[in-house]
């Protein structure tokens, strides 16, 4: 079975025959009265969610692609009708970096955690290659949190950094955004190298290094998408503390071949609870895998943690980026 097959959302035929009813019966709406405009991208959201239960899944380009054109003829002159212009893009608030490092800092500095667990020692490649996703507690201490954050707070200050917003209507989520990180600490370069090899002589596979900056605020969320790469496995290690800084926000891997209706992403999903900064979890990014599963990523919605809401914030790393 191809990868197309087994992975709905790479199945154009099937794509374009849930467009197509969620169109008829949009259409039928309409004509009784029934219907109100919307936008292409919350077109697309529906056929995910009616078509295969789907929800909080993000919208690809080629998604879009299928479901726009199978719309179009669907509809044909009621198309202007049902369509409407996306609403325009608000600003998304993002914690500073520089307020952050200086919290943590009064925090986590007389923290003595200085004996880590080994990136070799933890790694469980047959965990990762069964359920797409390992967490690895810890592997960064209090010290070495701090260093990253603070030579991130420099980039910032420095206005260096380029970001890319994570909106509802780019289809990709909510109150977040990333930007790559073109320098990077000795500290994380050590630690990236060595994940890096760990995965070549574990599991036989390559990966990226490039390395990007993830920021997310209250109701942040990172709808389940697949990264588009030759390289299997990607990995996030988390800078803010779980419960303190933030709750929610964890990570998951979902497959979409394999429904599952009680969970709100229609899919088996297997779930990441992170328990404290400097966490790494490695996952399965496309499916490019032993398995040939269809993996997508995403991240549950961030909410308050214990300090004040002004104060929450979930910063983190992705790794092995390509």
């Amino acid at each position: 079975m191809t990868n197309a097959t087994k992975d709905p959302l790479r199945n154009s035929a099937k794509l374009a025959d849930a467009a197509t009813k969620q169109a008829l019966k949009l259409l039928k709406d309409y004509q009784k009265g029934e219907a109100e405009p919307m936008s292409a991208m919350e077109f697309c959201e529906l056929v995910l969610r009616e078509g295969f239960g789907l929800k909080n899944w993000g919208v690809g380009q080629r998604q879009r692609i299928v479901i726009s054109k199978a719309r179009k003829e669907t509809l044909g002159k009621y198309d202007t009708k049902l369509m409407k212009a996306p609403p325009k893009a608000q600003p998304v608030e993002l914690p500073s970096t520089t307020k952050v490092f200086k919290q943590l800092s009064n925090e986590l500095s007389s923290k003595n955690d200085e004996k880590r667990v080994t990136i070799e020692s933890a790694f469980d490649s047959t965990a990762l290659e069964e359920n797409g996703i390992l967490h690895v507690p810890g592997v960064l201490s209090s010290s070495q949190v701090l260093d990253v954050l603070s030579h991130l707070s420099e980039v910032e200050d420095s206005n260096q950094f380029n970001w890319t917003f994570l909106r509802p209507t780019t289809g990709n989520g909510k109150h977040g955004a990333y930007a790559t990180i073109t320098t990077m600490p000795e500290s994380l370069r050590n630690f990236q190298d060595d994940l890096r090899k760990t995965l070549k002589d574990k599991l036989g596979v390559d990966s990226g290094d490039k390395t990007i900056f993830l920021k997310y605020g209250i109701g942040g969320v990172n709808w389940a998408h697949q990264d588009q790469s030759s390289c299997p496995y990607q990995a996030f290690l988390l800078l803010s503390r779980p419960n303190i800084d933030f709750q929610g926000g964890n990570l998951y891997v979902s497959d979409p071949s394999s429904p599952n209706e009680g969970k709100t992403e229609g899919a088996v999903c297997h779930e990441v609870a992170f328990q404290s900064s400097g966490d790494l979890v490695v996952f399965a990014a496309n499916d490019v895998n032993s398995h040939n599963q269809p993996y997508y990523h995403g991240m549950t919605e961030v909410l308050p943690g214990k300090n004040d809401v002004a104060d929450s914030h979930r910063l983190a790393i992705g790794l092995l980026q390509t």
